[in-house]
């Protein structure tokens, strides 16, 4: 048995977007035993900080119960940053305490922040300490596998980019101008700047040239300064704020003629 623990999958940003992506493939479904099977442990969802904790004691119970029962090849982690990480590292050495492989997947992309602005040293070595026991360490990117090697020289580190789920829609013709963003609508993910260089652009472009309209779509928008921004230069007059999607919604967008990665930090080498 494969024990995968991490956020709540039906939350929303990039580490509850893998699980689904993993759920829709069928990961988790138990259609043969024999060979091996995933079981899933949530350890934290969007809650009041009492709630967050006691999920955490829970996950951890269900950590040892699991053991108890039957064995458990692999312990396979998702985390990010901050309390991510300080909650996982704890049930990555309970794992290894009680003798499983662990896998520390990482996906935080304040994580070098996180560690060098945000830690002392004694955070520090607690980082070190925990990246260089685990079994593995899967980056998403050869970026974060170069800096977790920084930290830890002796951890294991594979690279495993996000996953994609390819759907069988029939292809549509792009539509000139039409540009996505999708992901979390947090200024980390560059989307201030997005919206602005897009109204932006729109006042330089010759007579006759295509409208360009930004597609906005993702968790966040609960938050005051999307609404704020849109106001701004005219932003709100080229971009559709979607909210946010879920997996399957995306294919109603094949007709859309550019993606925008979410990132302001380059951690992927993005192939077009």
């Amino acid at each position: 048995m494969i024990l995968m623990m991490g956020t709540d999958p039906r939350g929303a940003g990039g580490i509850a977007s893998v699980l689904n992506v993993y759920q829709q493939a069928g990961l988790f479904e138990k259609a043969d035993a024999s060979l091996f099977y995933v079981t899933y442990v949530t350890t934290h969802r969007e809650a009041p900080p009492w709630r967050i904790g006691l999920l955490w004691v829970t996950a951890v119970g269900a950590l040892i119960m699991a053991r108890i029962r039957r064995p458990i090849q692999i312990v396979h982690v998702h985390s990010a940053s901050r309390g991510s990480f300080l909650r996982k590292s704890v049930l990555l050495w309970l794992a290894r305490g009680l003798g499983c492989r662990t896998v520390f997947h990482l996906h935080g992309g304040g994580f070098q922040t996180f560690v060098e602005q945000q830690l002392g040293p004694l955070g520090r070595w607690w980082v070190r300490e925990t990246l260089s026991h685990v079994t593995l360490v899967l980056a998403l990117s050869e970026r974060w596998r170069d800096y977790i090697l920084t930290l830890a020289p002796a951890t294991r580190v594979e690279i495993l980019p996000n996953p994609v789920a390819i759907e069988s829609t029939p292809i549509r013709r792009p539509e000139p101008g039409r540009i996505l963003f999708l992901g979390r609508l947090d200024p980390r993910k560059g989307v201030y700047d997005l919206v602005t260089a897009i109204a932006a652009v729109q006042r330089t472009l010759p007579a006759g040239s295509p409208e360009l309209r930004l597609v906005v779509a993702g968790d966040g928008m609960g938050q005051p300064w999307p609404n704020s921004l849109i106001g701004q230069e005219s932003a709100g007059n080229s971009s559709d704020w979607a909210g946010l999607v879920r997996l399957k919604e995306t294919n109603n967008w094949h007709a859309l003629r550019c993606l925008c990665c979410p990132l302001i930090t380059r951690v992927y080498r993005c192939r077009c």
